[in-house]
């Protein structure tokens, strides 16, 4: 039997390949009062302030992609290419307890791209990547947006 997480994981990507407004139409589908009705505790979810979707409208990115060590390392290059936020990225990073030292590293390098390079090179497990992939979110929204399409292509 699979993992709920990862069969979720499976739905949220068939129906944000479909577009942005097959998403809408399910977000507005699992509204429906028979479906609360049938499953109370998806309701609470629906009706949780977070919810399922973001402030566009768009299915949440972070259900999206589950495995966010993988993504990263798979768009390494488009990454180091494609951002140009790293210190406002690195500033996020920090606050969230990313190690002052290498932060100071990250900083002195001398391009956008050495800078992102580091990042990537210092994120090695999940809960780091889980972290950058939400400073990238924050800062590179349309890059990251971009990259999670093809991703889902």
């Amino acid at each position: 039997m699979k993992n709920p997480d990862e069969s979720n994981g499976e739905l949220i990507d068939k129906v944000y390949a479909k577009g942005e407004e097959t998403c809408k139409n399910f977000l507005l589908a699992l509204e429906h009062p028979r479906i609360k009705e049938t499953y109370p505790e998806l309701a609470k979810w629906i009706d949780s302030p977070s919810g399922g979707s973001t402030t566009n409208g768009s299915v949440d990115i972070d259900i999206q992609i589950t495995d966010k060590l993988l993504f990263l390392k798979k768009n390494r290059c488009q990454l180091i290419r494609l951002v140009k936020n790293t210190i406002p990225i690195l500033d996020q990073l920090t606050q969230e307890g990313f190690n002052s030292e290498r932060a100071s590293r990250v900083a002195a390098e001398k391009t956008e791209e050495d800078r992102m390079r580091m990042l990537l090179d210092s994120t090695t497990v999940k809960k780091q990547a889980e972290r950058l992939f939400k400073a990238l979110m924050t800062n590179e929204s349309e890059v990251m947006e971009d990259l999670i399409a093809d991703h889902q292509n």
